[in-house]
C-alpha cells in the first residue's frame, strides 16, 4: 500500500453533538488545520458512527481515502488529546492510518490549495514564496515558509547613516578575545531591516502609494516573524521572554509546527507521530521562518570587515557610547546550529 492522508475520529460530547457536520464546525474542532485548504464538500464527514474509544462520534477524511467498504478497525488509531490539549468543546479526537503502510510525507500532507512548482512550495495567493529546505529526521525534504526578507539595501544605507563602522570598529578592537562580549556590544547596531514577503495593504501617503501592514489574514504570521526573530537573536522583551522562554522551548517549538502548517497539513501529533523533528531542526524552521540568515550573513561581514580595519588602523578606544547591550547568535544549519543563549 501506498502512503496516505490520516484519518480523523472526533467523539461526541455534551457541547458537541451535531446531528450533521457542517463546514463551520471543522476549522474549530481540535483536529481542522488538518483540513485546512480542503473545501467542506471534498470531506467526508460520517457522523454516528462507534469510534476507536467505543463511543459515538464523527469520521472525518478527505474525499477519495475511505476505502468501500470500510471498517474502522482496519486502522490502527492513535488519541491526540496529549499532544492537542484542552479544546473548546470538550471532545476526545484520534488520528487513524493504516497497518503496515507507509507513514505519509510532505508529498501526501501538502495542503491542496498550496502549489509545489518549479520555484518550491507557494502559498495559493503567490504571498509565501520559499528557498529553504530541509531533509528532516523522518528522511523527508519539507519546504518551510518565509514570512519576510532581510533588506540588505536598506540596512547597509541605515548603517552607514548612523555612522556605526566606527562604533563596530572599536567594538571588535575591544572584545577580540571574547566573543560573548562582542555579540552584545555589536548587537544594538544590528536591528536591521526586514520586508514582509506576503501582500501588504497599499497606502496612500504624502502623495504616493506605499506598502502598509501586511494584509489582515496574514498579519498573526508576520507579528509571529518578529518574536520569532527577537527569540533567536536573543532581544526579546520581558513578555515575549514569558510567551517564548528559549528557542528550545515547548512554545517556540510549537511555534515551528504553526510555521510548517502554511504548507502543509500537520500538527504537534502528526509531527510527534512521524518523528520527524529533532531539536536542532526546530530550531532550524524558526531561522528560516524569519529570514535569519540573511540577517546573520550581513552581520558576520560586518564583523569580518571591522577585524581587517582593526588589523590596519590604530583606533581611539575612548568612546563609550555603544548603547544599550543584548545578546545575540550566529545563524546555523543543522549541522553547525548553535541555540542562542537567552
Amino acid at each position: 500500500m501506498t502512503a496516505q492522508r490520516p484519518k480523523y475520529f472526533v467523539e461526541y460530547s455534551d457541547l458537541w453533538s451535531p446531528g450533521g457536520i457542517s463546514g463551520n464546525d471543522i476549522p474549530r474542532l481540535p483536529i481542522g488545520y488538518a483540513f485546512a485548504g480542503i473545501p467542506f464538500a471534498k470531506v467526508i464527514a460520517q457522523g454516528n458512527k462507534v469510534g476507536p474509544g467505543g463511543k459515538p462520534g464523527a469520521l472525518l477524511v478527505p474525499s477519495g481515502m475511505l476505502p468501500n467498504p470500510y471498517n474502522i478497525k482496519d486502522d490502527e488509531w492513535y488519541p491526540l488529546d496529549a499532544a492537542l490539549g484542552p479544546n473548546e468543546w470538550a471532545v476526545r479526537t484520534w488520528l487513524g492510518y493504516p497497518k503496515d503502510t507507509p507513514k505519509p510525507g510532505p508529498r501526501e500532507l501538502l495542503r491542496p490549495d498550496v502549489r509545489s512548482g518549479e520555484f518550491g512550495v507557494e502559498h495559493p495567493l503567490k504571498l509565501w514564496k520559499t528557498e529553504y529546505c530541509e531533509r528532516f529526521a523522518d528522511g523527508n525534504v519539507w519546504e518551510i515558509p518565509v514570512a519576510r526578507r532581510f533588506d540588505f539595501e536598506k540596512t547597509e544605507a541605515e548603517f552607514l547613516k548612523n555612522g556605526y563602522e566606527k562604533q563596530i570598529n572599536e567594538a571588535v578592537a575591544r572584545h577580540l578575545a571574547d566573543s560573548d562580549a562582542l555579540e552584545k556590544a555589536v548587537a544594538p547596531l544590528f536591528a536591521g531591516s526586514f520586508r514582509p514577503v506576503m501582500q501588504t495593504v497599499q497606502t496612500f501617503k504624502d502623495g504616493h502609494w506605499t506598502d502598509g501592514e501586511p494584509s489582515r489574514e496574514f498579519r498573526n504570521l508576520w507579528e509571529l516573524a518578529l518574536r520569532v526573530h527577537r527569540l533567536v537573536d536573543g532581544t526579546q522583551s520581558a513578555a515575549e521572554f514569558e510567551e517564548m522562554p528559549s528557542v528550545t522551548s515547548d512554545a517556540a517549538k510549537n511555534a515551528a509546527i504553526r510555521i510548517l502548517q502554511v504548507f502543509y497539513n500537520i500538527g504537534v501529533a502528526e509531527a510527534s507521530w512521524l518523528e520527524m523533528f529533532t531539536e536542532e531542526l526546530f530550531v532550524y524552521a524558526l531561522h528560516r521562518f524569519c529570514d535569519y540568515p540573511g540577517y546573520a550573513i550581513w552581520r558576520q561581514k560586518k564583523i569580518m570587515d571591522a577585524f581587517q580595519n582593526t588589523m590596519e588602523v590604530p583606533l581611539d578606544l575612548t568612546s563609550t557610547e555603544m548603547g544599550p547591550s543584548n545578546s545575540g547568535t550566529t545563524d546555523g544549519s543543522p549541522d553547525t546550529l548553535q541555540p542562542s543563549r537567552n
